[in-house]
């Protein structure tokens, strides 16, 4: 979920014990879960969270999930804006990230979820994908058009060659 102040409820809900039915419903709508292991039953409490999301929902417990590297903004349906689902979009394509390589996703043109400069920026044009290398979501695109097989081989050619996609 983007809502900061819901998940901050629903963690003091967790950890004092107040009003548990609330912090679990809270769990209905995120998108990507990130536990932090440090605090005792949070495990526990993701677990629960997977279960309860109405999403197909995701869970990070490791800091090297490739998912980490992706800034993606909140994308189709949620933003009458994008067009298309870039947090879909992000699960697909965080796996084939190298370890040095960040991703910044965008549903449109104004790059809410970045405003500033990304190694690779992708933006989501119905179905298919610009992509703007070492730029913003509002940049002239290096490559128009994309199918996602395309962006796959420009990730692993960017891999490769950083400075050449």
């Amino acid at each position: 979920s983007d809502d900061i102040q819901g998940r901050a409820k629903a963690y003091e809900a967790i950890v004092k014990g107040d009003n548990l039915p609330e912090a679990m419903a809270s769990y209905r709508s995120y998108d990507v879960l990130l536990v932090n292991a440090m605090f005792d039953g949070m495990n526990l409490v993701a677990k629960e969270a997977v279960l309860l999301s109405d999403r197909d929902a995701g869970l990070i417990l490791s800091p090297d999930d490739p998912l980490l590297r992706v800034i993606a903004c909140t994308g189709a349906p949620a933003c009458p804006q994008a067009l298309g689902d870039t947090r879909q979009l992000a699960r697909q394509l965080a796996p084939r990230l190298a370890a040095t390589q960040t991703l910044h996703l965008s549903g449109c043109a104004k790059g809410c979820a970045r405003p500033g400069r990304t190694a690779i920026t992708l933006v989501t044009r119905a179905g298919l994908y610009d992509l703007i290398e070492n730029g913003r979501a509002s940049d002239a695109p290096h490559l128009e058009g994309l199918t996602l097989d395309a962006v796959e081989n420009a990730l692993m050619r960017a891999e490769k060659n950083p400075c050449q996609i």
